[in-house]
């Protein structure tokens, strides 16, 4: 028994390449409403949907690691350089934290103390980002 027949393959195929549902159903033959019905009833197609946006997701992060280390290296030096004005240091101690509450940056312990201990001397000695 096939999982998925021909025309949601070619939905899926359409949404991998970030075409719209629009888009996706008139490449498959099929209405809208359909492939809005497949989204919501289907549940092979609705697993295989999510399957694909996992590996998106994965994928997209895999090309970003790289470049991360850089970036967050280079607001660390934004927000450590006393010649910058505080707003800006505290913009660049606020994207740092928000990297890591993201999960985006596996900084230890003691970084993360830093950083946080950064965002509150910048913000007046308030704890709030």
């Amino acid at each position: 028994m096939e999982i998925l027949d021909e025309r949601k393959r070619t939905a899926l195929d359409a949404l991998a390449e970030g075409k719209t549902i629009a888009d996706a159903a008139k490449d498959a033959g099929v209405t809208r409403k359909t492939l809005y019905n497949w989204l919501t009833n289907d549940s092979r197609f609705v697993e295989a949907v999510n399957n694909l946006m996992t590996a998106v997701v994965y994928a997209k992060f895999q090309l970003a690691v790289p470049h991360l280390q850089s970036s967050v290296e280079t607001m660390v030096e934004i927000m450590n350089d006393e010649n910058n004005k505080p707003s800006v240091r505290l913009q660049a101690a606020r994207d740092i934290q928000a990297i890591i509450d993201q999960g985006g940056v596996f900084a230890s312990n003691s970084k993360i103390a830093q950083i946080q201990q950064t965002i509150k001397a910048l913000n007046g000695g308030r704890d709030d980002a």
